[in-house]
């Protein structure tokens, strides 16, 4: 679990909150979390993340922002918000590897 792993590592987590993909307003969240005063922000929500972004930065949140596997998909609606996000994907390799 990343909260553990995070924490056994010496992280430290001010606010967690997993909301449901179909929500339709994330501000009430965007706010807490900036009351929490994060110096970072990891959204793991591959459908939420730009609704997530977009609330972040109009808010004025300046923290880094994580994210897991962000494409085109979901960064192209909101690359005019998406300064300071940060992808943490899969290492893709690039020889050696055919599928099949």
């Amino acid at each position: 679990e990343f909260q553990k792993t995070f924490r056994e590592l010496g992280g430290t987590i001010v606010f967690f909150e997993e909301p449901q993909v179909d929500t339709p307003d994330v501000k009430p969240t965007v706010l807490k979390a900036r009351g929490a005063k994060p110096d970072a922000i990891l959204i793991s929500s591959y459908i939420l993340f730009p609704k997530y972004v977009k609330e972040i930065r109009r808010i004025g949140m300046k923290a880094p922002i994580f994210t897991v596997e962000a494409d085109s998909g979901v960064i192209d609606p909101v690359k005019q918000f998406a300064d300071g996000v940060i992808s943490i994907g899969p290492d893709i390799p690039d020889t050696g590897f055919a599928f099949g």
